[in-house]
């Protein structure tokens, strides 16, 4: 088993970290562009909070690097959290995400009945992006924890070889005990 985790991390060992800012919105919105009702909420936690989006409210950050150089080889992959009062079926956030200054691909959330639900998406390149994040629904959005890492669309060699000498081993160790 040891051989399983020691590959396993090796396969995702090939990441960088996101220069997005204040993506954890611990005490303010600083570093997104507002627009619309977007305002600060902390349901009574100052040193936690989250944007709020309420009426066609919408929050960007544009030109953020995704990962400490330039990959092109690489995808961008944002992870968040985000919640609304509206019922599962109903979209209620839409996400464009692309390449800086360039049209980005936009994806449509639905409603998560006041739970906090995992959203991520993914860009080809690592390279400076642009994320808006906008209301759909007459219902309000919550927005929080967003991070952005660097990954390799395929692991390496290095990862593949990892991987297999793991499984060989664990192999060998089966026919032996036979």
């Amino acid at each position: 088993m040891r051989y399983w985790t020691i590959g396993l991390c090796l396969a995702l060992s090939s990441f960088a970290a996101a220069d997005l800012q204040n993506g954890n919105f611990d005490s303010d919105l600083a570093s997104w562009d507002l627009n619309g009702s977007v305002n600060w909420s902390s349901e009574g936690n100052p040193a936690d909070g989250y944007a709020h989006l309420n009426g066609s409210g919408e929050l960007g950050q544009k030109r953020w690097l995704c990962g400490d150089t330039p990959e092109p080889d690489m995808l961008c992959l944002v992870t968040f959290k985000y919640r609304s009062d509206a019922a599962a079926a109903v979209p209620v956030l839409s996400v464009t995400f692309g390449n800086a200054g360039a049209a980005g691909a936009v994806t449509n959330l639905n409603g998560t009945l006041g739970v906090w639900t995992a959203g991520t998406i993914t860009s080809k390149e690592c390279t400076l992006k642009d994320i808006l994040f906008s209301q759909l629904s007459a219902s309000p959005v919550d927005i929080d924890s967003i991070k952005g890492v660097c990954v390799n669309a395929a692991p390496e060699p290095a990862s593949f070889a990892g991987l297999g000498l793991g499984a060989l081993v664990l192999f060998k160790r089966r026919t032996r005990k036979s």
